[in-house]
C-alpha cells in the first residue's frame, strides 16, 4: 500500500507501525469512490484496509451487522 511503514517509536523506543495520512486519502478514494458513507463505513473500510497490512482482520459478522443495520 505504501502508506505504513514500520519505525522505532519516538518516546518508548519500541518498534511500532505508523500510518502515512498523505496517502490515506488516495487509498480510501479507491474504495469508496463518490459514494457517501456514514462515519462508522468509514471507520470500518479504514479498519479493514490498514488492519489488512499488519495481519489484522475484522470479522465478518461486523460487517454482516452493519449490512443489516442500514
Amino acid at each position: 500500500m505504501g502508506g505504513i511503514s514500520m519505525t522505532n517509536h519516538p518516546v518508548t523506543d519500541v518498534p511500532c507501525f505508523f500510518v502515512h495520512p498523505c496517502n490515506t486519502a488516495d487509498a480510501m478514494h479507491e474504495i469508496v469512490g463518490n459514494r457517501q458513507v456514514t462515519s462508522l463505513q468509514y471507520l470500518q473500510i479504514w479498519l479493514g484496509l490498514i488492519g489488512a497490512v499488519v495481519g489484522l482482520s475484522l470479522p465478518i459478522e461486523l460487517a454482516m451487522e452493519m449490512k443489516n443495520n442500514e
